[in-house]
């Protein structure tokens, strides 16, 4: 069985980070009845984007011990507890016009939705892409300027994805969870190829995910959609039963995944799960019971700790 060490000259996440070298913030107010409440009395709120058959719904991340008094607000709701949050579970259409944001954003191709947050009566979104998805991304900054309830809040060269998870680490406490397996059949066209995967969100009915791949030292291009020859960016359509499983599962029982990584090696394939620490075991325990399924693909639990800046050396 083959362990977490780091080989010699492996690819690691920092290697790429910045490869989605812009990012931009934008926010919209929050015309809804209830959260505006909500939110006055608790600061800034956490906020998780998913899909659940074809519909974009937002988990809430608040905290307990300050919900008493909102219990007759959030009843109306789907949610779980666990402490020190109960978390909420909206359709995003209830916020009028984000549904459609985010449908916009879902289309470029480079996109990845660091993280949501509401505060101040509004919704941010911060968010990273390539460059050479500035014209798509000016489209939506334009719908912008046109809505009286949204607004552009920054816009410039990307600090990086690191840096947007130490970031939210501050206020939402974050862990990972590793997990390796063969490396599936639909997916070989990676072999003897040095790649790192980042999954972008995606609204889709089917078992297909969308992928970042970027190529490492001698990867000239990968199959899909280039986004950039140099350094290799790409953007894959694929599918994955164990990924389709995980993903199904872990949004039904509001499994938060802020951040999914995955690197190809030695006919292995490893996927990095970046998520709310109050949500580590349930993962856990969701990819355990998947994962007796696939034992004939040597899959094994790789990492599973408290995240911190240190974790960058071996992912």
């Amino acid at each position: 069985m083959r362990d977490i060490k780091i080989r010699d000259k492996e690819m690691l996440y920092k290697d790429v980070d910045k490869r989605l070298d812009m990012a931009f913030s934008i926010s919209t107010e929050i015309k809804n009845s209830i959260l505006p409440l909500i939110e006055k009395d608790y600061g800034r709120l956490p906020v998780y984007v998913h899909v659940v058959n074809g519909k974009i719904y937002m988990d809430i991340y608040l905290v307990i011990n300050r919900n008493e008094k909102f219990g007759t607000r959030t009843s109306i709701y789907q949610s779980i507890i666990r402490e020190p949050y109960q978390i909420i579970r909206m359709e995003m259409n209830e916020i009028p016009g984000s549904s459609l944001l985010a449908e916009d954003l879902f289309r470029v191709p480079s996109l990845i939705i660091s993280h949501l947050y509401i505060e101040n009566g509004r919704m941010y979104g911060r968010i990273r892409f390539h460059h050479s998805d500035l014209h798509e991304v000016n489209k939506i900054i334009s719908k912008l300027t046109e809505s009286p309830n949204s607004r552009l809040e920054d816009l410039g060269p990307s600090r990086g994805g690191i840096w947007e998870l130490n970031r939210l680490n501050r206020f939402l406490p974050l862990s990972v969870l590793s997990y390796d397996q063969d490396l599936p059949d639909e997916w070989k066209f990676t072999s003897g190829m040095e790649t790192f995967t980042e999954l972008k969100p995606q609204k889709s009915v089917d078992k297909s995910f969308q992928l970042i791949f970027y190529g490492g030292n001698g990867v000239s291009s990968i199959p899909g959609k280039i986004i950039s020859d140099d350094p290799s960016i790409s953007l894959v359509t694929g599918t994955s039963d164990i990924a389709d499983q995980l993903w199904h599962e872990s949004n039904l029982n509001f499994v938060s995944r802020i951040a999914i990584l995955a690197k190809q090696f030695e006919g292995v394939a490893r996927t990095v799960i970046i998520l709310p620490t109050i949500l580590a075991g349930d993962q856990l325990a969701i990819l355990s019971r998947i994962g007796k399924n696939y034992e004939n693909t040597n899959f094994r639990i790789t990492a599973f700790r408290t995240y911190s800046e240190e974790v960058w050396e071996w992912i």
